[in-house]
């Protein structure tokens, strides 16, 4: 029995020799010896030697299986096994070669899901078998290399083969641009920077840096040169708008809802005194600008405003260029991730990891789910959002102006919890702040606006919510 397995054993490889000499003759390569490594060449994509007779061997086995029997030379030439297995071949390599100059790109981790999804490497339980794995790869003549690169060409070619079957045309404008995009010619320059190119200080400004009286422009000016603020419009830094994007994409992410396009409170640091951050210290509060995403009665709340939040809490002592999100669930809890927000170190890293991710494909769900199974959902009213708050009014210093303002609050309901009075006796002026129990929005905005029209307040009052 040993014997007759060993001569159908000889007679399989002078079989795949024949085969093998009569592919390399019909590709002009009619002498085995020397070095030889491809029999053809599709544009770029070269067909191997160890691809043809991975085919064959292929081929051979299918084919005895079929008949039942180990077929001779001369019934396999009668079938024409080496012209089919040529022309699958050769098929094959012009689909890979149009994908390559396509710049169509499998990622790794496609790869894996659809080796790990083949049944030839499972175990007795159904899943993945890594020594299954390196068995078969062994006995085929793969390195694992070889096999994954296999993988990624077929892939690549149904891709394609899949597109032209579908019968999908794109319009002139979008092949216009996608071909622009393509051929295009890219480049860029690296510079490296140092602390040492600097001449400013990097170090993140404290409330005694504040209390120096720096201006604002002189500020924000430092914090463009540090890369905290943009260079040329630092506007959608200032006004909240950069904050309020970075909410909008959290809120889809964090409730699988589509990108909202709803009117929300928007509000920067643009207005905020060096008066109320030296009040609000010796208040142990501190000023932060939070962007707050909520489900609320099943609506969805989104805002972005300066708050005042108490030294205690952990947000309190979020300094710096830090950034803190911090995400709440049931039954899960509290999750807080931190880290540095701005700057060349941040700014490049996230950067570099879009372009890379662009790079390897892995931008098919950006939210991790399909656009379809994002949901629709409503809007909380603004109206309804509640907060205690910190008002502060420069009056004319006399008689009555105190209880004028909090007789207005009563009116709309608005309770007074604490309230501070700053006389100014040279210039005849007073700073009164309140801090009111909690309130709704438009009760703040209605009763706000009717001190427009009060002659004894310099300046329209400054409002900062406090952070429940």
């Amino acid at each position: 029995m040993t014997k007759s397995k060993t001569s159908v054993s000889k007679i399989f490889v002078w079989i795949l020799l024949g085969f093998l000499f009569v592919g390399l003759v019909g590709f002009g390569t009619g002498n085995l010896s020397g070095n030889v490594k491809t029999i053809g060449k599709i544009g770029d994509t070269e067909i191997t030697v160890n691809q043809y007779v991975r085919a064959l061997q292929s081929e051979l086995r299918n084919s005895s299986q079929q008949f039942g029997q180990q077929l001779t030379l001369q019934q396999l030439q009668a079938f024409g096994i080496q012209q089919r297995v040529l022309a699958r071949l050769v098929t094959d390599k012009l689909l890979e070669n149009e994908a390559s100059k396509l710049s169509l790109s499998v990622d790794d981790q496609t790869v894996r899901n659809n080796i790990v999804a083949l049944n030839a490497f499972k175990g007795p339980d159904g899943s993945f078998n890594q020594d299954a794995y390196n068995y078969a790869l062994e006995n085929a003549g793969y390195t694992s290399a070889e096999f994954e690169e296999e993988i990624r060409a077929e892939t690549s070619r149904n891709i394609l083969s899949q597109s032209i079957l579908s019968g999908i045309v794109i319009n002139s404008l979008q092949a216009q641009m996608l071909a622009s995009f393509l051929l295009e010619e890219r480049s860029f320059n690296i510079q490296i920077f140092t602390p040492d190119n600097f001449n400013i200080s990097t170090k993140n400004p404290s409330i005694e840096d504040l209390k120096t009286g720096e201006n604002f422009d002189k500020v924000l000016k430092k914090a463009q040169l540090l890369g905290y603020a943009e260079p040329g419009n630092p506007k959608l830094d200032l006004n909240g708008f950069d904050a309020f994007a970075k909410i909008r994409i959290l809120s889809a992410l964090s409730f699988n809802t589509k990108i909202s396009k709803y009117k929300c409170i928007m509000e920067g640091i643009e207005n905020i005194k060096l008066e109320d951050i030296k009040i609000a210290n010796q208040l142990g509060l501190r000023v932060k600008l939070l962007g707050i995403s909520e489900i609320i009665n099943g609506q969805l709340f989104e805002t972005v405003h300066p708050c005042l939040v108490s030294k205690k809490t952990y947000i309190g002592n979020v300094n710096g260029v830090m950034n803190a999100v911090i995400t709440e669930g049931k039954p899960v809890g509290e999750s807080v991730l931190q880290g540095e927000g701005a700057g060349p170190g941040p700014t490049s890293s996230s950067l570099l990891s879009d372009l890379l991710s662009i790079l390897r494909g892995n931008t098919k769900y950006p939210f991790g789910i399909s656009s379809n199974k994002r949901r629709s959902i409503k809007a909380f009213s603004n109206d309804k959002y509640t907060n205690s708050l910190y008002l502060r009014f420069e009056v004319k210093d006399k008689q009555g102006v105190l209880s004028s303002i909090t007789n207005r609050l009563a009116k709309y309901k608005i309770s007074v919890k604490r309230i501070i009075q700053t006389p100014d006796k040279k210039n005849k002026k007073a700073t009164i702040v309140i801090i009111t129990h909690k309130t709704t929005e438009i009760n703040s905005r209605n009763c706000l606006s009717v001190f427009k029209k009060n002659k004894n307040i310099f300046k329209f009052p400054t409002l900062i919510r406090l952070y429940n």
